[in-house]
């Protein structure tokens, strides 16, 4: 099975954009994304902090704390398309699982 039978682009451009969207719905949402981002990438960032002291001490990475900080990565990613002004669509407030791929 090729890649592109299952994946999608998830950035795409948009030539539209909604001009309310942009001047007053936009800075409003990203304030609340930005709290959210926070709160998650202090807890993201202490999971990463005991990540490296079970690697250091026991040589293995624990699951539970890799799969925290993926999610965290995973809901950068969410949210970053909307914040930068690259589509009009509303990232939801929760993470939404995905997949992540380096195309070589």
């Amino acid at each position: 099975m090729e890649y592109g039978d299952f994946m999608e682009e998830y950035v795409k451009f948009e030539r539209e954009a909604d001009r309310l969207e942009v001047f007053i719905i936009r800075p409003l949402f990203s304030i609340v994304i930005g709290i959210v981002v926070a709160i998650y990438g202090i807890i993201a960032e202490i999971c990463l902090i005991i990540q490296w002291f079970v690697v250091l001490i026991s040589g293995e990475r624990n699951e539970g704390l890799n799969n925290h900080i993926k999610n965290y990565v995973e809901y950068l990613l969410q949210i970053y398309p909307y914040v930068c002004n690259l589509t009009d669509e509303r990232p939801e407030l929760s993470h939404q699982k995905m997949k992540m791929y380096i195309e070589r």
